[in-house]
């Protein structure tokens, strides 16, 4: 697949999102930064790289899941209340903010009121 530019044949208009829908991150990063492959790979590895300490500082700050993630509903959100945990319980359709806070327990029911998931965030 040759530059997305390219394939638009107007390499003079600038990229938009019309350009980058439905494109694999590593095209779309080669477009835009005008990279070979092989410099874009050493972009991607690079990021994985500087993400790991992240990653593991999320690990840290997760450990309390463990103890939530086989419990029923009902308990989980017991135990969130009791050890004065942030919780928030949603169903399909609802709407929920994006921000991702890791002491927090969230509960995805479905349409009936069971257990989807139980997960950090």
């Amino acid at each position: 697949m040759g530059d997305i530019r390219e394939e638009q044949g107007q390499p003079q208009r600038p990229l938009d999102e019309r350009d980058l829908a439905d494109r694999n991150p590593i095209e779309v990063l080669r477009a835009m930064l005008a990279i070979s492959p092989e410099e874009a790979e050493q972009v991607r590895k690079d990021a994985a790289e500087a993400t790991e300490p992240d990653r593991r500082e999320h690990d840290r700050a997760t450990a309390w899941f463990a103890d939530y993630a086989r419990l029923p509903k009902d308990e989980a959100i017991a135990k969130a209340a009791a050890e004065n945990r942030p919780y928030r319980v949603f169903h399909p359709g609802d709407a929920i903010t994006l921000d991702y806070r890791l002491n927090r327990l969230n509960v995805h029911l479905d349409a009936h009121g069971n257990l989807v998931e139980l997960r950090p965030g």
